[in-house]
Order: C-alpha cells, then sequence, then structure tokens
C-alpha cells in the first residue's frame, strides 16, 4: 500500500475549511496510537482547539438564528 505525506499551506487554507483539516487529521491520528506516534501532547492541543472550533460555529449558529 502506498502512502504519502502531504504538505499544507496553511497561508491558502481558508478559515471554514480548517475545521474540516483538523477533524482529517484527528481521524488518521485516532486509527494509530498517537502515544507510540511520540505527539500525544500535540494531538491533545489538536483535539482541544477542534472542540473549540466547533464551540465557535455553533455559537454562530445561534447568532444567525436569533437574528432572523
Amino acid at each position: 500500500m502506498y502512502k504519502s505525506i502531504y504538505r499544507i499551506s496553511f497561508s491558502r487554507l481558508l478559515k471554514l475549511e480548517l475545521p474540516l483539516l483538523a477533524k482529517g487529521v484527528i481521524g488518521i491520528v485516532e486509527k494509530h496510537d498517537p502515544e507510540t506516534l511520540k505527539i500525544k501532547e500535540f494531538f491533545d492541543k489538536l483535539v482541544l482547539e477542534e472542540t473549540m472550533v466547533n464551540l465557535d460555529e455553533v455559537d454562530k449558529k445561534r447568532q444567525l438564528l436569533c437574528l432572523s
């Protein structure tokens, strides 16, 4: 099976694409053991940030519903 590593230019990444990228990375890392890969601390921070982004999205949707 061929696997490759992709490099992403974060300067070209749209704000709306960031949560999708984070979810993809989290899904891939969860399939493997982050502790074995020695990225446990980074992974925990990413999950925390992803949770915060989701909470911000919920707040924005609530504000839009209230304005309607």
